[in-house]
């Protein structure tokens, strides 16, 4: 919980700079940032898959999200991370994302 708003300031270079997308992605972490807190939950994804399509411009990150509070384990379960990219310059540039 004392470090959930850093994972916005992790990932902001590879963000679109597009005003909607950076919104979206901070309400996004501010929700979860108010759950962690609110619920003194500690969380933590460990990916077990990624399937990249070049072609489309799309990745996903399937995996499980843990989540415990001190010691005790709280919950387990699958989750798939969706995100559209481009690659600009080299460089990789996340223009949306989302969780299931």
């Amino acid at each position: 919980p004392n470090t959930i708003h850093l994972a916005f300031n992790s990932i902001e270079n590879f963000i679109s700079k597009d005003p909607d997308v950076i919104k979206s992605t901070k309400e996004y972490f501010i929700q979860q940032n108010n759950s962690i807190k609110v619920n003194n939950i500690y969380q933590a994804f460990y990916p077990l898959d990624v399937r990249v399509n070049f072609e489309h411009g799309k990745f996903s990150v399937d995996g499980m999200l843990r989540k415990n509070t001190g010691n005790v384990f709280i919950s387990e379960e699958r989750k798939v991370i969706e995100f559209d990219f481009i690659v600009e310059n080299g460089r990789l540039i996340i223009k949306k994302f989302g969780v299931k």
